[in-house]
C-alpha cells in the first residue's frame, strides 16, 4: 500500500498528509505536514524505516520536528 494524497477539510486550510505501511509489523506511520511553513511530524514510525521517512519527507520538501509514538 503506498502514500495516500494530500487531504483537504472543507472549512479548513490543505495540509500534507502520507500514510505509510510496514507489512513486517503491520504498523501505520503517518506523515502530517503544514504546507505553509513546511514543518511536519511522524505519528508512528518504525524505527527500520526511519530512512523512507525522512526520504518521502525531503521528496515534499518538508522538514521533521518530531514524532509522536
Amino acid at each position: 500500500m503506498g502514500p495516500t494524497a494530500a487531504t483537504t477539510l472543507s472549512h479548513e486550510k490543505a495540509f500534507i498528509f502520507r500514510q505509510l505501511f510496514d507489512r513486517e509489523s503491520c504498523t501505520y506511520t503517518y506523515l502530517i505536514g503544514d504546507p505553509e511553513s513546511r514543518e511536519a511530524i511522524l505519528i508512528d514510525p518504525v524505527f527500520e524505516l526511519a530512512e523512507r521517512d525522512y526520504k518521502l519527507a525531503q521528496d515534499l520538501d518538508l522538514n521533521l520536528k518530531s514524532y509522536c509514538r
